[in-house]
């Protein structure tokens, strides 16, 4: 595949992901405004097609009301941005894996050996969207790996200069989320880096 192609789909995925996001947020929003009312509360929402999984109890049916109180808890503990942010991450680890394939270079590894192959091969090692994608990639890896407890690694990707005051403010065992700024910020940096090929 083409580099150009594969940013163009990277950019195009990226640009999908943030603004399902955001129609998530926003249709929540208009829901529970229209969803005052009475008869709104009471309305069952009607489950068909849903595949069976015999682990798990799928509701055939449910109150408005219930079904918005868990999507508010969805949205409000941070799971709705921090799966979107997730997603993000495997697009850019999906166009990593096209640039090192048409570079016919090995594609096996972690997001981080992904990145320093890619980089390497355009002497991309200093530049300002490298630094950025390394402060992405520790918060990655810190959600995953230490249930978003800063720890030394990211404390270092997250200090320099060039980085945004907010984050080099990050303190070791300091709770970092992924908030909706947060979010855009990535997918923003994601796009710039992915200009850098």
């Amino acid at each position: 595949m083409p580099l150009t192609i594969a940013k163009t789909q990277l950019e195009k995925d990226v640009a999908g992901c943030i603004r399902a996001y955001w129609q998530i947020r926003a249709a929540n929003a208009a829901l529970l405004h229209f969803s005052n009312g009475q008869n709104w509360k009471n309305f069952e929402l009607k489950f068909e097609n849903i595949h069976t999984l015999p682990q798990i109890l799928i509701p055939r049916n449910q109150k408005m009301h219930d079904a918005l109180a868990e999507i508010q808890e969805y949205i409000r503990d941070g799971r709705a941005v921090s799966e979107h942010f997730m997603n993000v991450i495997s697009f850019l680890e999906s166009f990593l894996v096209k640039i090192l394939i048409s570079k016919g270079k090995s594609t096996e590894g972690t997001l981080g050996q992904l990145t320093t192959r890619v980089e390497d091969l355009f002497n991309l090692n200093l530049a300002q969207e490298t630094i950025a994608m390394k402060e992405i990639r520790e918060r990655r890896n810190t959600l995953v790996h230490n249930h978003g407890v800063a720890q030394t690694k990211y404390i270092t990707a997250c200090t320099h200069p060039s980085l945004p005051a907010n984050l080099r403010a990050t303190l070791i065992n300091q709770h970092v989320p992924i908030t909706d700024d947060y979010f855009s910020y990535v997918c923003t940096k994601i796009i710039d880096y992915s200009r850098q090929f």
